[in-house]
């Protein structure tokens, strides 16, 4: 039986080179791929005016709905 360690290294998906290499032992355990890249998510507030427009819209056709079948 004979010891090989292992290294993982950091890829730039943007523009595919290694930036890192790091030996990890004989036997690593997993991976883990993380996506740096800020994203656009709602802050809680804004999550709250989505919810208030979509329940007002959805109140707007009931009302549309009822004065048509009123008609």
């Amino acid at each position: 039986m004979f010891n090989r360690l292992a290294n993982v290294s950091v890829i730039d998906t943007a523009t595919n080179m290694v930036v890192a290499t790091t030996p990890v032992g004989d036997a690593p355990q997993g991976v883990a791929i993380a996506d740096l890249q800020p994203r656009n998510v709602p802050t809680l507030s804004e999550w709250g005016l989505i919810a208030m427009a979509g329940v007002l819209g959805i109140a707007g056709l009931m009302v549309m709905r009822r004065r048509k079948a009123a008609a």
